[in-house]
């Protein structure tokens, strides 16, 4: 999944007019602009999550949120 995602953002950085017409055909517009995005995961970015599930119940036991990212 993250290759597929770091291929498209190169063929958006390469071809940004190609993009905005696959944008418009698909999604019906074409916005101002791309959004900025990073394939980069941090463990803070689960913490949101590990917190919401502790407060409905979902989550009993505290989460070490960097064992939940698979280091290459």
């Amino acid at each position: 999944m993250r290759a597929a995602l770091a291929e498209a953002q190169a063929f958006i950085q390469k071809n940004p007019e190609r993009a905005r017409q696959i944008e418009a055909k698909y999604l019906g517009f074409s916005g101002p602009r791309f959004p900025t995005l990073t394939l980069d995961i941090q463990p803070a970015d689960f913490e949101f999550f590990v917190k919401i599930g502790g407060e409905l119940g979902l989550v009993r036991k505290p989460i070490d949120t960097s064992r939940l990212i698979l280091k290459q």
